[in-house]
């Protein structure tokens, strides 16, 4: 009779990967690419299988392959183990067992809890104004080293050609963005500038106009500490569109 996957997945999960005497994790990295880890535990026998093997002749033997019956140990463990059933007795391995498994789960219930990770906006966040932009440089320091980006783009009822003028400045605003921490030195960042200043041309050609701010919102969560989250809001509007709106609570373009 061979041991049941149940009584497996019990053994496995009540001793959480772990040796039950040593307490060394029993699953380790392979270095060969063709295995995707290594199973380095293995499951003993309390009462050996054959009636001559270590403890055989002692209790029961008819769910010798049950979990009752087996303990989880490192190779070096379980050859300790079976050379030394006078030490090793069933009552100790059984004994073992038991503390080793509820060790195991306080470990796990020691742990704090990871709480749903969100993302809260300030307050005050719809009073902060956008400002007008008017240069690559403005705009690639508006999007370095920020979390999330927020895109609002020309309405639908515009022409196609200034429907792409404007996605392809806030696509490209953004792709600089996300490979700012990678650019290296001012000859990078010139690129993005300039870059980023044709586009802006191109949209000034067809009486667009781009508009960003930086939000700071706080993310907590996990298992790491309360931090910031900057949020990047760019949007591009038609000029027509910005006279037709008259107040612009959130738009300022004093400067």
């Amino acid at each position: 009779m061979a041991i049941s996957q149940r009584d497996r997945k019990l053994l496995w999960g009540r001793s959480h990967n772990r040796c039950a005497l040593c307490k060394r994790p029993l699953t380790g990295d392979a270095e060969s690419p063709g295995l995707p880890g290594l199973v380095l535990g293995e499951e003993a026998h309390i009462i050996a299988r054959a009636l001559a093997g270590p403890r055989g002749d002692l209790g029961s033997r008819k769910a010798i392959d049950a979990y009752a019956n087996l303990i989880l140990l490192c190779p070096e463990d379980h050859k300790r183990v079976d050379e030394q059933p006078d030490v090793y007795t069933v009552e100790k391995l059984r004994s073992m067992k038991l503390e080793h498994e509820r060790w195991s789960e306080s470990r796990i219930d020691d742990d704090p809890v990871p709480q749903p990770i969100k993302i809260e906006r300030d307050a005050d966040e719809d009073s902060i104004p956008f400002d007008s932009i008017r240069s690559g440089a403005q705009a690639f320091g508006l999007v370095r080293n920020v979390q999330a980006y927020n895109l609002i783009p020309l309405a639908e009822d515009h022409t196609d050609d200034r429907i792409d003028a404007a996605d392809a400045f806030l696509e490209s605003a953004q792709s600089w963005g996300e490979i700012s921490q990678d650019l290296d030195g001012l000859s990078q960042y010139r690129q993005a500038q300039r870059s980023l200043d044709s586009l802006l041309k191109d949209l000034w050609e067809k009486e667009l106009f781009a508009w960003g701010r930086r939000l700071t919102r706080t993310i907590s969560g996990g298992v790491l500490p309360p931090g910031t989250w900057i949020v990047a809001e760019l949007l591009v509007m038609a000029a027509e569109d910005v006279l037709a709106e008259g107040d612009h609570s959130t738009i300022d373009d004093s400067d």
